[in-house]
């Protein structure tokens, strides 16, 4: 089972803030995201930055999308708060991490800032003990709509 990628949770976010009174879309056109992880909340580590293309037809259809990967990571979303272009949540995943994400930021249809700090465990080979070791991360999500694709 593969771990569930900041950019599907940023998208899975999306994807409940149309559900939650607040009606966001994305834009088409070029997007920009960036990822950064921290162990200590004063070291970032940019882990991605990426651009890429959305066309109108991803654009509609990013909630299904978003929906089958975050099903498929066994991760849910929780206690979502959604109102005037902020969001706080929780999300859960039942899988070998057990990860549990207290996520808050701002949004709109142009861009997101999420702020994440995650708690969960990894599992140790057996070499080293065999048990899981618990982890506690800190991450910031980004995404810009920087420009029309040609």
């Amino acid at each position: 089972m593969k771990p569930l990628t900041p950019a599907v949770l940023a998208l899975l976010l999306l994807a409940k803030l149309a559900h939650a009174g607040d009606n966001i879309h994305p834009e088409p056109g070029m997007w920009e995201q960036t990822t950064q992880l921290s162990a200590d909340q004063s070291h970032w580590r940019t882990m991605s930055n990426s651009r890429g293309c959305m066309s109108k037809e991803q654009a509609s259809d990013w909630e299904n999308t978003a929906r089958q990967q975050i099903a498929a990571a066994q991760c849910t979303v929780q206690n979502l708060s959604v109102a005037g272009g902020k969001l706080s949540g929780l999300v859960t995943c039942a899988n070998v991490y057990q990860a549990q994400m207290k996520l808050s930021g701002t949004y709109d249809g142009s861009r997101y800032d999420i702020d994440l700090v995650s708690t969960g465990t990894v599992p140790m080979p057996a070499p080293a003990g065999g048990k899981a070791v618990p982890v506690k991360l800190y991450g910031k999500w980004t995404g810009r709509l920087v420009g029309i694709c040609s």
